[in-house]
């Protein structure tokens, strides 16, 4: 059964919010606008979310993207649906889920209809297009073995259609690279369906920002070091925030772009996630878009360089509260940008510590979430892998650009494992 904090159920008249999943900064932008904060969370991770001061209930589930295993859990603690002013998720993975129980107690908003429009990528680019939007062709199929049967135009991405970062996501640049991906993702299970897009030339953007009734109130361009996918090649997952006044066509660009697509998603009030192109001749086409946070440390910098809290905003759009913004948003001039740090496959011998990480040029932020004596799998099999994470200053986006990049290889070069004890 949960352990408690103050009175298991939110008291008579309280604001009270039931999420399902736990950012620590997300509680606590809740918590400051007076909430009660039932946070619903997987037993690995129930004795740090307890730890928390805001955190006012704990149920713990066996799988958080479980819609049934949470709507068990609840029962078996007696969580009362009905005391809950609002219920929500902001993990990519937890908001069907919220959105499912939310509809369990006759809670409105967010519809599941509406999430599916945000986290599957064949619907969302469907729904995009047919608005006029630019957006890479694609199709969807069951098997990798229909690909094999009619080969398509290469070079192709193939994803699965509702998954975030780049894990299973693959270029195919001919029939060969098909058979090996198949053979790849048949042994390790990952069958299908699979989402099947043109490659599109041109650098990756991510979009980030906040949306209230149909109206754009903040929009945030970071320019990846290297397109996501990438990774897989040992690339590193980082970006670098850019200045409004020095890239002033790219972000009114972005902001047309976001204006469109989020209404043709439904998404009319909430921060989102978008990703696009920029395509050789000039244009942004349009990748995906999420209902969420963005990824890596998206919250740290947009706050730094705008000096908005994106756990801010969603706490507002949960609570039915008026944005935070205000207008003008002036930019900090410094750059920022964000790194996920990577370390080699094996038996964590030795690795620098918080201070060290932080003492590097650049660093205003740094954590190393590794210890000595972890088997560290393949880091490049996702953007989400990392052993530590760090936020860099620099005074544009070029000196950003190459404080990530040398950070990087200062990390991997001073880590040492034992590649002979990976599993």
């Amino acid at each position: 059964m949960a352990e408690t904090r103050l009175a298991d159920n939110p008291m008579p008249g309280a604001v009270s919010v039931l999420y399902i999943d736990c950012r620590p900064r997300s509680v606590a932008a809740l918590a400051a606008h007076g909430a009660l904060v039932t946070c619903v969370v997987n037993a690995k991770d129930a004795a740090r979310v307890r730890s928390l001061p805001q955190v006012h209930r704990v149920v713990v589930v066996r799988d958080t993207t479980d819609c049934e295993d949470v709507l068990c859990a609840l029962r078996r603690d007696g969580v009362s649906l009905t005391d809950y002013t609002a219920i929500c998720g902001n993990d990519e993975y937890n908001l069907y889920p919220a959105s499912v129980v939310a509809l369990v107690a006759g809670k409105a908003t967010p519809s599941p209809d509406h999430v599916v429009s945000m986290r599957d990528k064949y619907v969302q680019k469907d729904l995009v297009r047919g608005v006029g939007i630019p957006v890479t062709r694609c199709r969807a199929v069951d098997h990798l073995d229909d690909l094999t049967a009619a080969p398509p135009e290469f070079p192709v991405v193939i994803k699965p259609p509702a998954v975030s970062g780049s894990k299973d996501t693959f270029i195919l640049h001919s029939a060969a690279d098909l058979e090996r991906v198949a053979e790849q993702c048949a042994e390790s299970g990952v069958l299908g369906p699979w989402v099947v897009e043109d490659f599109v030339p041109g650098g990756e953007i991510q979009v980030d920002g906040a949306i209230r009734n149909g109206e754009l109130v903040l929009v945030s361009i970071s320019r990846y070091l290297q397109n996501c996918i990438k990774i897989h090649e040992g690339d590193l997952a980082a970006a670098v925030v850019l200045d409004p006044g020095v890239e002033p066509e790219l972000y009114a660009q972005a902001r047309d772009l976001a204006a469109r697509v989020l209404p043709a998603l439904d998404h009319r009030d909430g921060v989102f996630h978008l990703e696009a192109f920029e395509h050789p001749d000039g244009h942004l086409v349009f990748s995906e878009c999420g209902g969420r946070i963005g990824g890596g440390m998206t919250d740290e910098v947009v706050q730094r360089k705008f000096g908005v809290s994106l756990h801010d905003e969603w706490a507002r759009v949960v609570l039915g509260l008026p944005t935070g913004v205000t207008t003008p948003v002036v930019p900090d001039p410094a750059s920022f940008g964000d790194v996920h740090l990577k370390a080699p496959q094996g038996l964590l011998l030795s690795v620098p510590g918080d201070e060290e990480l932080r003492a590097q040029p650049g660093v205003v932020f740094g954590e190393v979430e590794v210890r000595i004596g972890e088997r560290l799998g393949n880091m490049n099999d996702d953007s989400f892998f990392r052993a530590a994470r760090a936020v860099v200053a620099g005074n544009d986006e070029q000196e950003t650009r190459a404080l990530l990049r040398d950070l990087g290889n200062w990390f991997s070069s001073a880590v040492r494992v034992d590649s002979s004890a990976h599993d």
